[in-house]
């Protein structure tokens, strides 16, 4: 490891050690070497990570892939300060979470926000407990804020994409222009509510649907078919998200704020500029 932590010296790392150092420093900042490169979890800590305080102030991921982070009984990630994460990407993930501490990310004790800029997240997560899941902002002030992200995970149990809990409903605790993946046994993987804005959502779910007043914009290509009571729904009633009507359980047709169309419709972007959805149309 390099530098002295220092916005103008960041620590630079390259390796799981080094990270965690850098990481838990309180304050600091760090970066990975540009260019890109892998970290394998697999031959650093096949058996599991111990959880992870991310007391440091920004991380700059250069294109890095911090790959096969496996968990269980705990979460992988504890926030410890206001944290901004650029462009590094965590796939091929397994968390299995139990008990109510159980988050990947977790952010539940204080009035902290931490922002992902430009990363990419796969993985499985499994768990019982209704606060398990990827984002979790547990107290009434913490964020979680999401900027063109790309996400694939598979949720079981009773885990969510992201649990907002009673967090403020602002534009800081948001997703927008993520391209978002979800599929997995798990009846509440979206049902919390959160603000998503021009997300894209593609897969296979068997939860509800609930988005906080800023939400607009989303489009829902998700199979919902073997959803039991789903339903859908937008505290702003004027939003326009679209969702495919195509593969909605039977005698569904969308909910206040989602505008139901055919599979057909949603690749028609006239169709779509019609309904007043932002989409180029030549």
């Amino acid at each position: 490891m390099t530098g002295t932590g220092t916005q103008a010296d960041p620590f630079i790392v390259d390796n799981w050690p080094d990270f965690v150092t850098a990481v838990e420093t309180s304050g600091a900042y760090v970066a990975f070497p540009k260019g890109g490169g892998t970290i394998d979890m697999n031959s650093v800590a096949p058996e599991g990570i111990q959880q992870v305080q991310l007391r440091c102030a920004s991380i700059e991921g250069n294109n890095w892939n911090i790959c096969n982070i496996y968990t269980v009984g705990h979460g992988a990630f504890y926030l410890s300060n206001n944290l901004t994460i650029n462009n590094l990407n965590f796939l091929n993930f397994y968390g299995d979470f139990q008990s109510e501490g159980a988050r990947f990310f977790d952010n539940d004790d204080h009035n902290h926000q931490y922002t992902f800029n430009l990363c990419a997240f796969s993985g499985v997560l499994t768990g019982t407990h209704d606060r398990a899941g990827l984002f979790v902002a547990g107290y009434v002030y913490s964020k979680i804020r999401l900027h063109r992200c790309a996400i694939n995970v598979k949720l079981d149990g009773n885990t969510k994409l992201i649990y907002s809990g009673g967090a403020s409903n602002t534009a800081a605790n948001m997703a927008d222009f993520c391209n978002i993946q979800v599929s997995g046994t798990s009846v509440n993987s979206l049902a919390d509510k959160y603000n998503y804005r021009n997300c894209y959502f593609s897969g296979k779910c068997l939860s509800k649907v609930e988005l906080y007043t800023v939400s607009n914009f989303n489009v829902f290509n998700v199979d919902f078919t073997e959803a039991e009571g789903f339903t859908c729904y937008c505290e702003n009633p004027n939003a326009i998200n679209i969702i495919n009507t195509d593969i909605l359980p039977s005698g569904v047709t969308g909910g206040t704020g989602f505008t139901g169309v055919t599979e057909a419709q949603m690749l028609d972007a006239n169709y779509l500029a019609a309904l007043g959805f932002p989409i180029g149309v030549d």
